[in-house]
């Protein structure tokens, strides 16, 4: 059945694409079985696109191609990742939107905020090109439940001024559902105080993790992992101002020395060590390697791993899933984020 759906990103999605997505529950269900190991996977059976996600996973689990599974469908279940139907005149287990056109209230936070986003620019698009329509939208889109998802989006997109004037032309109970929201997130953002730091590119909002980290799962990375086995709490980083040094790639190199052998980070390295001997000027893909593969580090000391890691393979990735994830959100990042486009997958 799924191989008649289409897996992309949520960033990718349109306005159009919302009466067409697959609810993330649904879409679990139906590839829980991807997920476990040893099992017979046939391409043609799984959605249009989804083997995609899979082998850019593949080059954290090379040794076991169904954690990279298991990766994507934590994407699924955060909504970073959904299914697109091809036709409407397909059956559908459930969708997205309840019987009278509403986002459904169930769905995951990322999802959720931005589907809100886009249907706030349909709305301001119909606002300033059709009044009447605008007029006629706005009986069933001006509840609290769409002031809520409006304030979602603020937060998501960083614009929550923006999201509140569109709440404001709604009128009804959207302003209301808004401030709601607002009352008790927004004013997490707004009151957050800024320190910068020296090491790393330090920026902290401490206020935001209760923000980010809903249900110990990653905002930016869309990954599940365990905050408290992290190696510490989730900071705010930048990439600002770094220089990649040889002292630096020394770190680098010692933390990876615990892992298996990557053509990936053998490539990453490569490159790193030329821009440290002025040979190559560096893109904001190796500072996100650089950076990321440091604070990881810095997290594994923490824990008491210093070198090595636990002989349990299943401990061993517990163990890097938490501090890489929890890394990926220091710096708001995803996997993609770390690889050069002509680094190798295997």
């Amino acid at each position: 059945m799924l191989h008649r759906y289409q897996a992309t990103s949520a960033d990718n999605l349109c306005y159009e694409d919302i009466c067409h997505i697959l609810h993330p529950d649904s879409a679990v269900h139906e590839l829980a079985f991807t997920a476990k190991p040893n099992q017979l996977i046939r391409v043609w059976d799984l959605p249009i696109g989804y083997s995609q996600f899979v082998n850019s996973c593949r080059q954290f689990h090379y040794q076991y191609p169904w954690m990279a599974y298991r990766d994507v469908l934590e994407y699924i279940k955060s909504g970073k990742v959904v299914l697109l139907r091809q036709s409407l005149l397909e059956n559908t287990i459930t969708g997205v939107l309840t019987a009278s056109g509403n986002l459904r209230h169930d769905l995951p936070l990322l999802l959720q905020s931005r589907l809100s986003y886009l249907i706030s620019h349909q709305l301001n698009g119909i606002t300033s090109a059709v009044p009447v329509q605008h007029a006629q939208t706005t009986k069933t889109l001006n509840s609290k439940g769409a002031g809520r998802l409006l304030a979602a989006g603020g937060i998501y997109n960083g614009n929550s001024e923006g999201f509140r004037k569109t709440a404001e032309d709604l009128g009804g109970e959207a302003p209301d559902g808004y401030n709601q929201i607002m009352a008790n997130r927004g004013l997490l953002i707004a009151g957050a105080s800024v320190t910068v730091g020296l090491s790393l590119g330090r920026m902290r909002f401490p206020e935001l993790e209760e923000l980010k980290h809903f249900g110990a799962r990653g905002v930016s990375s869309g990954r599940q992992f365990e905050p408290e086995l992290a190696g510490g709490p989730i900071e705010n980083l930048t990439t600002d101002g770094v220089e990649i040094t040889h002292e630096g790639i020394k770190i680098v190199e010692k933390h990876l020395s615990r892992f298996a052998p990557d053509p990936g980070n053998d490539f990453m390295m490569i490159r790193l060590r030329k821009i440290a001997d002025g040979e190559l000027s560096a893109e904001k893909v190796d500072l996100n390697y650089y950076t990321h593969e440091c604070r990881e580090y810095q997290r594994y000391c923490n824990l008491g791993w210093e070198t090595g890691r636990p002989a349990d393979d299943a401990k061993a990735y517990d163990l890097w899933n938490n501090t890489h994830t929890a890394t990926l959100e220091d710096y708001r990042i995803t996997g993609d984020d770390l690889y050069h486009p002509d680094a190798p997958l295997w």
